[in-house]
């Protein structure tokens, strides 16, 4: 039972993924597994509340931000907004294009 992400779903988030690699300090140089991943979001989106920021040094399982970060968001912005009673998100979703011309 995904109780965190029903509850993150319930409002409009908005959020950015990230994953670089960093030099590892002893030779100057890149090295696998050195990465930082990361997810930045805020909900809910049409009137911020609550900005989560989750930033993991040497992510374990994965490195993408997307792969090992955002699940740690989903549970702390779902804990966030269930603690500080955020109601759902009850605006439709703007309809915006999928392509610019």
């Amino acid at each position: 039972r995904k109780i965190g992400g029903q509850i993150v779903m319930q409002r409009r988030v908005a959020g950015k993924t990230g994953t670089s690699q960093y030099a590892d300090p002893t030779c100057g140089c890149y090295r696998d597994g050195l990465y930082t991943s990361s997810f930045i979001g805020m909900a809910p989106a049409d009137k911020p509340e609550i900005v989560v920021a989750v930033v993991l040094q040497k992510p374990k399982n994965g490195y993408f931000g997307g792969t090992v970060a955002a699940p740690v968001f989903q549970q702390v912005m779902s804990y966030a907004l269930t603690k500080r009673q955020v109601p759902p998100t009850l605006t439709k979703k703007p309809d915006l294009p999928l392509t610019w011309k």
